[in-house]
């Protein structure tokens, strides 16, 4: 990978180190354009929010992922299970993302439509005027 692109602020080093080591490293606090810059990625490394996950799988892009264990009951560690367990990502601790990068970064296609028939039972739901038990 020729290009490497941080999506948080940064220490203010962080680009001069990457520039002595053959990358271009961008460090941004916020970004509004992020699916863009996904899209122009060849491999995306990120905390595992779902919309930065859904962001890199529809733009087929490959993606690593860290989860942060404290945000609300691990859900970025559930969410990263899930799907590195059908190996549509990789998924490691902040320790392991070093040697996890030298390995093989091969992951499967994410589905364009992961279930396909939940409109037509959404539809036959209303139809019928029952409703899905909702847990809140």
């Amino acid at each position: 990978y020729q290009r490497r692109v941080h999506g948080g602020p940064g220490p203010s080093h962080l680009p001069r180190l990457a520039k002595e080591h053959g990358m271009d490293l961008e460090c941004y606090p916020f970004a509004s354009d992020l699916p863009v810059r996904i899209a122009d990625a060849g491999l995306v490394v990120g905390h595992a929010g779902a919309g930065s996950i859904l962001d890199a799988l529809t733009h087929e892009r490959t993606m690593v992922v860290v989860p942060n264990p404290a945000l609300m009951s691990n859900h970025q560690e559930q969410l990263a299970k899930q799907l590195s367990s059908r190996r549509h990502l990789l998924t490691c601790k902040a320790s392991g993302l070093v040697p996890l990068l030298a390995e093989d970064l091969s992951t499967a296609p994410f589905p364009s439509r992961p279930f396909p028939d939940f409109p037509a039972f959404l539809g036959a739901v209303v139809a019928k005027g029952l409703t899905l038990p909702v847990k809140v």
